[in-house]
């Protein structure tokens, strides 16, 4: 990466990496509005996570050819949908039907905090694709549809006016 320049939050580093640098890149968390500063005329994806990413509330690793930077309260959460286990999942559709199918899978397990699918997204006429899944996690099966699509999507965290919690997986 040449030029690379950020002066802005964490939320925004990252849709510029997803889509000015075509990095497939998930934001997984509550709100990341830590600021960010990171300036460099030649550097690496790896460099540039590693400056800008917080180790202490953060973590970011490769899965599957997707960077996913999550929050370290998120990443090993066994309660975290995201971190759920799929037996099996095979599906063709739409990229709207295939992120539905596969959050039906979880929404199932009555999650202390569910997870919905950020509503009002309108994806254009697509061709169907097909995602087949085995012994994986939500997670893994949502990057299949990403790299397979080129829907990006990010996680927040988010809290009802009654206090509770729910996980919105918004769609870019």
């Amino acid at each position: 990466m040449k030029n690379v320049k950020f002066e802005t939050n964490l939320w925004w580093a990252i849709g510029v990496l997803e889509k000015e640098y075509e990095i497939p890149v998930v934001m997984e968390a509550n709100a990341a509005h830590t600021k960010v500063s990171y300036t460099a005329r030649k550097t690496t994806v790896k460099e540039l996570l590693d400056a800008i990413v917080p180790k202490d509330s953060f973590v970011w690793r490769v899965e599957g050819g997707v960077v996913h930077v999550i929050e370290k309260s998120l990443a090993t959460r066994p309660d975290y949908p995201l971190n759920a286990p799929i037996e099996r999942l095979s599906e063709a559709g739409d990229y709207n039907t295939l992120f539905r199918k596969a959050l039906e899978q979880v929404r199932e397990r009555n999650f202390p905090e569910p997870v919905l699918l950020q509503e009002g997204w309108n994806i254009k006429k697509h061709p169907c694709i097909n995602i087949k899944a085995h012994n994986t996690t939500l997670r893994k099966v949502l990057d299949q549809i990403f790299l397979n699509g080129g829907i990006p999507y990010s996680v927040v965290r988010s809290q009802n006016k009654d206090g509770s919690y729910y996980f919105l997986v918004v769609l870019q």
